[in-house]
């Protein structure tokens, strides 16, 4: 994924996590792994975590909380 794709990328998983109501605290490229790691400000409880993956707009893992809430792992690297 060149970093051109990877900042529309960037903008769709911020409107996605808007549009079910969360704040994006941090959310960043890899290039190297062509995958982007996402934590929100709030924590997600079982059944929050798999809608917030299920309407990613990328296969989404998540990795558990962080600092600040729930943190997650979008990958790009699509075919």
């Amino acid at each position: 994924m060149r970093y051109e794709e990877a900042w529309i990328w960037q903008d769709r998983i911020t409107t996605c996590a808007n549009a079910l109501g969360y704040t994006v605290w941090n959310l960043r490229y890899d290039g190297k792994s062509c995958s982007f790691a996402l934590e929100l400000e709030q924590t997600l409880g079982d059944e929050q975590i798999s809608a917030l993956c299920a309407h990613m707009p990328l296969p989404t893992d998540y990795d558990g909380v962080g600092g600040h809430g729930s943190r997650f792992t979008i990958y790009g690297n699509l075919p």
